[in-house]
Order: structure tokens, then C-alpha cells, then sequence
């Protein structure tokens, strides 16, 4: 499928904040956009994406743009994940926190779940396994998360907003694990990816995600916290967020 003619200026800008990981963000294509707004989903790269990016000026993490890459191994999206965040918290051109880096580390001090190359991981594995590589976790489950659906949701948005306004700072970023059917990405598996952007205006977040062959997603907050809900069968807990920081 020839991808969509994207002729706008937020491209261009886009290219900047994420730099060299621009080429990790898929094209969409015509057909990819209308399903994914059909399932009230924006691709990054769509007009309404890169408006949507252009417009978060003061609610995005140029760092985690930067440092974003698709993950390697098939159930190395955590992995990945902190790969990411560890390089945006670092603040360090220089350096670039990789999946095997991760691997290494948490192998070596026995954070790393025997089963992960067959499962992946749950939230409270990926929040273990963060402190082998220098970062301080605060996992939330949605299902502990006060008393209603939407209770849970402010609170996360809340959490978010906060990350994402102090993203010049370098100080904290978030990740959300969450159930990709329930998103409406139409692949049936759990998936952890960073939060790179909020945009007040449409009430959506931008999901990096680094499966690769899916392409980074606005989605609305309320979606992306309803596909937080979903229990993960590895654990018998909700999935939910985590956020980071360097110890």
C-alpha cells in the first residue's frame, strides 16, 4: 500500500523533535487511517497527528521522542520500553540505552523474568526490572485506582500531565501497559510502549508504540485507561502505568 501524502508543515517539525528516531515512526497509509479512526484513533503521522503534536507544546517530552526506537525481540516491548525511557532521563546525546543493555543488566542482578522470552512481562516485573538499570518505578494498576472508571482516569491523566510538564526537566516520564485489542489497534496481546505527548484540546495521548509494524497512536484517554483495565492472565492483576525516574 502506497503510503498517505502527508504535505505539512507539522512533518517537518515532527522530523526535528524526534531526530534520528523519525525513521522508527511508520507511515500511514489511507487504508491504516480510516481504521484507526474508526477505533477514535490518530495516527502520529496523519494531519490530525502532527497538528495534534504541534499543538502539545508545552505537554510533550522532546527527550522520549528523541530516544524512541520499535523494539527488537518479539516480546522485548518492556524492554524497549525502558531502553527508552533510560536514554530520555539521561539526557545525553552521546548515549543511546539499548534493548540488549537492559537484557544484560537484568540478567546479570536477577530481575529479568525467566519467562520473558516466551510471555513478556507484567507491570510489577517491569517496575522490578527498571531498577537494575538505574531507574526509580511507581507502578499503578487500574484496578486499584479509586473507586470508578473515571476516577482512575483523572487520576492517571493528572499523572500524566504533570510527567509531560516537567519533561524539560529531564525528571520523570511514563509508560502505559495495555491490552491492544481493547485500544483498538486490532492485534490480541498485551503491549507495554511510552507516552511521548498529551494534547488537551481532543483529550488524547500520544502511545509510542514500538511493536513494529503498528505506528505511533493519539488515543483518547478514557480508551487508552479502559485498555489499561484488562487483566493480564500472567498475573491475575489489572494492567495499568508506570512511572519513571532516574535513582
Amino acid at each position: 500500500m502506497a503510503a498517505a501524502s502527508l504535505s505539512h508543515d507539522g512533518e517537518t517539525e515532527a522530523a526535528r523533535w524526534f531526530g534520528s528516531a523519525w525513521r522508527h515512526v511508520l507511515p500511514v497509509t489511507t487504508t491504516r487511517q480510516g481504521e484507526l479512526a474508526a477505533n477514535a484513533l490518530a495516527a502520529l503521522r496523519s494531519s490530525p497527528g502532527l497538528d495534534r503534536l504541534t499543538r502539545a507544546s508545552t505537554l510533550r517530552s522532546p527527550a522520549v521522542l528523541s530516544a524512541f526506537r520499535k523494539q527488537q525481540g518479539l516480546t522485548f516491548c518492556a524492554i524497549a520500553t525502558l531502553a527508552t525511557a533510560k536514554t530520555a532521563l539521561l539526557r545525553d546525546n552521546t548515549c543511546h540505552v539499548t534493548e540488549r543493555d537492559v537484557y544484560t543488566k537484568g540478567k546479570e542482578r536477577g530481575t529479568l523474568p525467566p519467562r520473558v522470552e516466551e510471555t513478556g512481562m507484567t507491570l510489577q516485573e517491569v517496575a522490578a526490572l527498571a531498577s537494575s538499570v538505574g531507574l526509580r518505578a511507581e507502578a499503578c494498576h487500574a484496578d486499584v485506582d479509586p473507586p470508578s472508571v473515571d476516577d482512575g482516569c483523572s487520576r492517571f491523566r493528572q499523572t500524566l500531565q504533570a510527567a509531560l510538564a516537567e519533561a524539560d526537566g529531564g525528571r520523570r516520564v511514563v509508560a502505559v501497559n495495555y491490552h491492544m485489542t481493547q485500544l483498538g489497534q486490532g492485534l490480541g496481546f498485551g503491549h507495554v510502549s511510552m507516552v511521548g505527548a498529551y494534547d488537551p484540546v481532543t483529550d488524547t495521548a500520544l502511545v509510542l508504540d514500538c511493536w513494529p509494524d503498528t505506528e505511533a497512536v493519539w488515543a483518547p484517554t478514557p480508551r487508552l485507561w479502559r485498555s489499561m483495565t484488562a487483566a493480564d492472565p500472567s498475573s491475575g492483576r489489572s494492567r495499568g502505568y508506570i512511572t519513571l525516574a532516574l535513582q
